[in-house]
């Protein structure tokens, strides 16, 4: 019976001219191998050359998400607050919640070609004054719907489409 997922296995050493000889030496190993095929599952390396550079491609060292971030904030009433979001590169969407206690929650999109300053809101409402700008290092909210002083806020940004 296979140690693994549940546990790291552990094996006997085998010495030439001593070791016995016995099933148990080469069914364990075995065991072993098919536990982690089975964990794995197949085709891990998707459409790339194996597991470790997929692995590459989706996660940052941190193990965070590549292309994903997540920021909080609690607004402070400033109007073209810049709201850093840690991707290294334009975000091309945006969708962003305030999450204050006794509210609907209404969320507000943005995405890459937008008129400047424009967002949307759950509803189809155009708003000018939430996302009005974004860069390589900041989302820049307006003090409406974005920035209201002492409401907390959370925006999910990616730069994948």
């Amino acid at each position: 019976m296979a140690t693994y997922p549940a546990g790291l296995p552990s094996f006997s050493a085998v010495a030439n001219g001593v070791t016995k000889l016995v099933a148990a030496l080469f069914n364990s190993p075995n065991a072993e191998i098919v536990a982690i095929a089975t964990e794995l599952g197949t085709d891990v390396a998707g459409s790339v050359g194996d597991l470790k550079t997929r692995l590459a491609v989706s996660l940052a060292d941190d193990g965070t998400f590549k292309g994903i971030k997540i920021v909080s904030w609690t607004g402070n009433g400033a109007d073209n607050r810049d709201i850093a979001h840690g991707l290294g590169v334009a975000p091309k969407w945006i969708m962003l919640f305030s999450y204050n206690a006794g509210e609907t929650v209404v969320p507000i999109f943005w995405v890459y070609g937008m008129t400047a300053g424009n967002s949307v809101n759950a509803g189809s409402t155009i708003l000018t004054d939430a996302v009005k700008s974004v860069d390589a290092t900041n989302i820049r909210v307006g003090t409406g719907t974005a920035n209201t002083n002492n409401y907390d806020y959370v925006a999910v940004c990616g730069v994948s489409t």
